[in-house]
């Protein structure tokens, strides 16, 4: 089965993915207006083909249809792979570099998740007071997997949406402390804080929920 690969105008057939390269063109983009008719194609189409960069594949009706002679084909994933520093979208006062989108096979939106690795816990904490005054009080899950993750999922009428606050422990990472009275050297852990949002058209939350190998971003919902 074939996919396509398109690295800045250069077609490369490979099997199973493919690349594009894009720049942002115009103003960040407000995910608080982000309407559930969005579609997915003329979303991505905020983006000109440079410095940013989305790995496409294959979404499958049923995940064991992806290994069947005849899988049944449910949509698209676009998950932006290359991306820096600057914000490109935002959301109640969180500031995101990084954008993945979900669609079905007739470009009708199925989800957004988005990444901040340049906003604060206090940015964090601030949207969830909003959201919490406008929706209500959030549903809370605490995990703890090579990380600290706290999700906030409120359910409105035609979406869901669901923060995530994470703090990772940095393993493999130390952060080297000299302390020249003790005539010491010790290595401690660093910490690196990540929020999450995920939004997602009500009528495909089940399709989410029965994911079971979600990949990327994804796996950060609950």
């Amino acid at each position: 089965m074939k996919k396509i690969l398109i690295i800045s105008g250069i077609l490369i057939i490979t099997g199973i993915i493919g690349l594009i390269v894009f720049k942002l063109s115009g103003n960040t983009i407000n995910l608080e207006k982000l309407s559930m008719d969005t579609n997915s194609k003329e979303f991505l189409s905020k983006f000109d083909q440079k410095n940013y960069a989305f790995l496409t594949d294959t979404l499958y009706d049923n995940e064991a249809d992806a290994y069947s002679e005849h899988p049944i084909k449910f949509g698209l994933s676009h998950d932006m792979v290359i991306s820096n520093a600057d914000p490109i979208a935002k959301f109640h006062g969180i500031a995101y570099n990084k954008i993945n989108t979900m669609e079905t096979n007739n470009g009708e939106f199925v989800a957004l998740g988005a990444e901040s690795s340049i906003s604060s816990k206090k940015d964090f904490d601030n949207a969830v007071s909003d959201l919490t005054e406008e929706f209500g009080k959030p549903q809370i899950t605490e995990t703890q997997f090579l990380g600290r993750y706290q999700n906030y999922l409120w359910v409105t009428a035609d979406r869901t949406i669901e923060l995530v606050s994470s703090i990772t422990g940095g393993e493999g990472e130390l952060n080297i402390v000299v302390d020249t009275n003790e005539k010491k050297v010790e290595g401690k852990p660093t910490e690196t804080y990540v929020s999450y949002l995920f939004i997602v058209k009500k009528k495909h939350v089940g399709y989410l929920k029965g994911m079971v190998s979600k990949s990327g971003d994804w796996v950060y919902m609950d």
